[in-house]
């Protein structure tokens, strides 16, 4: 990824597609430039209906396109209704040479 794609402001959320073993592809919703999230649990779908769009207004949670279900951007953890007990898996990521890495 260009280095362009390091630089989005604090808070920002975009769509990432990671690529596994050459030829296996996972789709990960990016909630912070350091952390990655899995896809919404209970559907298998992106958290936002629309593209990029996962924030509440204020910023301050992930927040589901689908049931509004609230999460911490911190680490995924499930903070309001209606997914009672569930929450993100959080998959760390770091900058090397431009690329974005994830473990």
């Amino acid at each position: 990824m260009a280095d362009a794609a390091l630089k989005r402001p604090d808070g920002a959320a975009e769509d990432w597609t990671i690529a596994q073993d050459w030829g296996s592809y996972t789709p990960l919703e990016h909630a912070m430039w350091d952390r990655l999230f899995e896809r919404q649990a209970a559907a298998g779908l992106p958290l936002a209906q629309k593209l990029d769009d996962y924030l509440t207004a204020d910023a301050r949670f992930i927040a589901c396109g689908w049931h509004d279900a609230l999460f911490r951007k911190e680490d995924g953890h499930y903070v309001g209704a209606p997914c009672v007990g569930q929450s993100l898996s959080a998959w760390p990521v770091t900058a090397d040479d431009g690329w974005i890495v994830t473990a």
